[in-house]
């Protein structure tokens, strides 16, 4: 079949598209185009790929609104961008879009950028570029010790953010836009005021499939959500022994915020004054659908879950269990919508401030009977009234199904058998 001249000059064009991207090689030893990363960004056009191989590199660098793929050849456990000369140590300033891609590297020792100290390891100013399986380390900021974003669209997967500080508002994250934040790790980071993984006062966008543990803050010990734009959905993460020093939720705080959170599991947080798990605060109409709460713990009131002046929860299909002391779940000044939930074995009551619901609208208070919880294994016994299959009206509580079956009853041997195993 001929193809028509029209066609025909379309493809070549393509190829000529193809074939003019370039593949710089940055390499210290020598062996590439060159030494730096800046020089070969500086060197390149948008569409080209910059193959980083392994080494340390001490450099802040700008992508100076080019769409690139830089990337390490080793990966982040074999390849560092060090910006410990006291600024940030990746910047996207000029518009970058998605089309700009950082990967696998590992982002260290930055310090912050302009007068404010933005994004300690990498900011986003006006600009929505791709971060994908990078550890964003050890580095220190005003606002947003790992990243800072200011309106924009990043996209962040399969990233670990540990040890990084902010002398203000989020250790790992901070800042304003609609991101996606998947598949990452937040462990350890630190904020001196709010939020000691991500605080935000005008965030969207979604962060799910994530693990928060060993974050603090003075409040949020993991997440801050503070005014009322900060409306994200939280779904499908882990926050597990993360702490609120001087304040409230030590894991999540919302103020004035509504954010939505979704089959989320809480475990052993803790709050020095409210909600050890969650706080709602101020207003706003926060969301927790399809939950686990087990074990969190606040100094004051609710060990699991408390709800301040002027705010509506609405709390559905969540297990809210085991807060060692200050009740389950907390309520002063505010109202909640309880539907289908399960609380149990909470010290200080199941629900305090607020009339127990227990019997209607689908609220039980039953063992919810989890395959391990001391192995941090919050999967149902087939047998758990939380299971869909046992509670057709309400459907699964909590945030995972069934993952065991109970146990076999022991039975006395007869003779026979005992003969056939002393034959065998």
């Amino acid at each position: 079949m001929r193809l028509p001249m029209l066609c025909l000059f379309g493809i070549a064009l393509m190829s000529l598209g193809a074939a003019g991207a370039e593949v710089w090689i940055v390499d210290q030893g020598g062996g590439g185009d060159f030494y730096a990363i800046q020089e070969a960004i500086d060197a390149s056009a948008s569409g080209d790929e910059i193959r980083v191989e392994p080494g340390v590199y001490y450099e802040n660098l700008d992508y100076g609104g080019k769409s690139l793929w830089i990337h390490s050849t080793s990966g982040a456990a074999g390849t560092t961008i060090d910006g410990s000369n006291g600024n940030t140590c990746v910047k996207f300033q000029s518009g970058e879009t998605s089309d700009a891609i950082l990967e696998g590297f590992t982002v260290r020792g930055g310090q912050g950028s302009a007068e404010y100290l933005y994004g300690g390891g990498i900011l986003c100013w006006l600009s929505s570029p791709t971060i994908r399986d990078c550890w964003i380390t050890d580095n220190t900021a005003d606002h947003g010790g790992g990243l800072y974003m200011e309106e924009s669209n990043v996209i962040i997967e399969d990233c670990d953010f540990s040890g990084n500080l902010a002398h203000r508002y989020g250790g790992a994250v901070n800042g304003n836009g609609s991101p996606t934040i998947r598949d990452c790790l937040f462990e350890a980071n630190t904020s001196s005021m709010r939020g000691g993984a991500i605080a935000s006062g005008d965030l969207g966008g979604v962060i799910e499939d994530c693990v928060f543990r060993y974050n603090t803050a003075l409040q949020g010990g993991a997440i801050e959500m503070g005014h009322a734009p900060a409306n994200p959905v939280i779904r499908n993460c882990v926050f597990h022994d993360n702490s609120a020093l001087d304040g409230h939720g030590g894991a999540i705080r919302t103020h004035e915020a509504s954010t939505v959170i979704e089959t989320c599991i809480f475990y052993h947080n803790r709050a020095t004054v409210d909600g050890g798990g969650f706080m709602g605060h101020d207003g706003g109409t926060p969301s927790l659908f399809g939950c686990t709460f087990f074990a969190n713990e606040a100094d004051r009131y609710g060990g699991n879950l408390a709800v301040w002046f002027g705010t509506h929860a609405i709390v559905s299909n969540c297990i809210i269990a085991d807060a060692p002391g200050n009740g389950g779940l907390f309520v002063s000044g505010a109202t909640v919508t309880l539907a289908c939930n399960d609380a149990w074995n909470n010290q200080g009551g199941n629900y305090v401030g607020v009339p127990d619901p227990t019997g209607q609208d689908g609220n039980i208070s039953a063992d919810p009977i989890f395959c391990g919880p001391t192995e941090e294994d919050f999967t149902l016994r087939s047998d758990s009234p939380c299971a869909a299959e046992n509670n057709p009206g309400c459907g699964l509580i909590g945030a995972l199904d069934v993952g065991c079956e109970p146990p076999t009853p022991a039975r006395d041997l007869s003779w026979g058998e005992i003969k056939q195993i002393f034959r065998d």
